[in-house]
């Protein structure tokens, strides 16, 4: 099904109470994701399920407007700011909106709804949890499609008797589209957005040297640092860059070959799914044979490393993430700050590399493997666990384990030791192919 995001409505009568644009933007709306009715509800007072929900679809543009910069490019975070600019709750009105979220990774948005709770003090109970992606393409259409309706409902009040209509939205949307068409505006405000503040907000400062650094380090590199860093940034970048001297030097086999492979992926494709491919690309490159695991001699030989780098190591690091310094002249040469203690963690953080090396233009000078909740991480550790732990060969190794849809710590530990990872990303992996559920995700002790 072709992915997209509608907003469908009917205009209902302006009221005679309340804030005349809002009024005015009174509508029978329903939402559908990919399809999906998100809006589909249980009236308790008139005891019937329908699917609008009657909503001010002006604040709910004007809401989408106002934090358009953030919920295209921001990842998602675990605070209350974040909530206030990405869940539709905060759209506010004295309307009951639905339980739903916008978490964008850059390339596509995770659009998220939760069911109201069975005994709620509405009196409307939303009745669908659902997890939905869309390109970003079709969340910015989406968007501007509804922004533009309800623009067009204002305009047609002109010159009537409900007065009051302000052109705050108005403004709003001409100021976003204008910086949505000039190149050097909207880095800067993508860059705000990423680093969590709204727009005009960030130290002016900040946004000056982290451009700066990009023109030496890569624009995509400062990017996916903001999304990780955030108000760290600068510091981060510097300890980073201070840890350079202690990184190990690696060089890719076959790296002219497979950059020019994994080019040609599908670029529509999601993160995850370009990244097995491109993990498969390598293997199959490399020489790996189908169920062999990439044991660290073979690791070590392919990347002209030294068996150390991968080998279990004492103290803490203090360093935020590992990352990869490209050579300026050799392609597939570069150095490895890893960060990780034990060698499974090592390993995966060596693969991701590996992978974001693969994949970046050669301008990309520092190649971090953060935690944000971007599409180039979701990309690096896709890549990561099928190179060392393929799918199809985890799942031969669990054979009829899945019958029932579970499995033991015992069966998890041999496969995370057969194939050198960690325990957590056998379960990770499993729970991401619905071999498992997400109740049995605590780590094995």
């Amino acid at each position: 099904m072709k992915q997209n995001l509608q907003f469908n409505f009917e205009w209902l009568a302006a009221a005679n109470a309340g804030d005349a644009s809002a009024r005015a933007g009174l509508a029978a709306l329903s939402i559908t994701i990919n399809g999906r009715l998100a809006t589909e509800l249980e009236d308790l007072l008139a005891k019937t399920v329908r699917t609008v929900a009657r909503l001010s679809a002006y604040n709910l543009a004007l809401w989408l407007a106002a934090n358009w910069w953030r919920l295209r490019w921001e990842p998602q975070r675990d605070t209350m700011h974040w909530k206030m600019a990405h869940q539709m709750g905060a759209v506010g009105g004295g309307y009951a909106w639905p339980d739903i979220s916008f978490a964008s990774d850059g390339d596509a948005v995770l659009i998220s709804g939760r069911a109201s709770p069975e005994k709620t003090v509405s009196l409307i109970r939303y009745l669908h949890a659902f997890d939905e992606t869309i390109s970003a393409a079709q969340f910015e259409q989406g968007i501007d499609q509804l922004v533009e309706a309800v623009l067009e409902r204002l305009a047609s009040f002109s010159g009537t008797n409900l007065v009051g209509i302000d052109g705050t939205l108005a403004a709003l949307w001409a100021e976003v589209c204008e910086e949505r068409r000039t190149p050097e505006t909207a880095r800067w405000r993508k860059l705000e957005a990423q680093l969590g503040y709204d727009p005009g907000e960030a130290p002016t400062a900040l946004i000056a040297a982290l451009h700066t650094k990009a023109v030496k380090l890569g624009q995509g590199a400062i990017e996916e640092m903001a999304c990780a860093s955030q108000s760290r940034v600068i510091e981060d970048l510097a300890t980073l860059q201070g840890g350079q001297s202690q990184a190990v030097p690696a060089t890719i086999a076959n790296y002219d070959s497979l950059h020019q492979q994994i080019s040609q992926l599908d670029c529509f494709q999601l993160s995850w799914q370009r990244a097995e491919q491109a993990a498969a690309l390598v293997r199959t490159q490399w020489g790996v044979a189908a169920g062999q695991p990439l044991r660290n001699s073979d690791l070590c030989d392919l990347l002209s490393l030294q068996a150390s780098a991968i080998s279990d190591t004492e103290g803490a690091t203090p360093y935020p993430l590992a990352a990869g310094f490209r050579d300026e002249t050799a392609h597939g040469s570069l150095k490895v700050l890893l960060t990780k203690r034990r060698a499974t963690g090592r390993r995966f953080e060596l693969a991701r590399l590996v992978g974001d090396d693969l994949t970046n233009q050669p301008t990309e000078k520092l190649l971090p493997a953060t935690q944000a909740k971007t599409a180039r991480q979701k990309f690096q550790r896709a890549f990561a666990q099928e190179l060392l732990c393929p799918f199809s060969e985890l799942d031969k190794f669990f054979g009829s384990h899945f019958a029932s849809h579970s499995t033991d710590d015992d069966a998890v530990e041999d496969a995370a030791s057969h194939f050198q990872v960690s325990p957590l990303l056998v379960k990770t992996t499993l729970v991401n192919r619905g071999r498992l559920s997400r109740s049995e995700m605590t780590p094995s002790s």
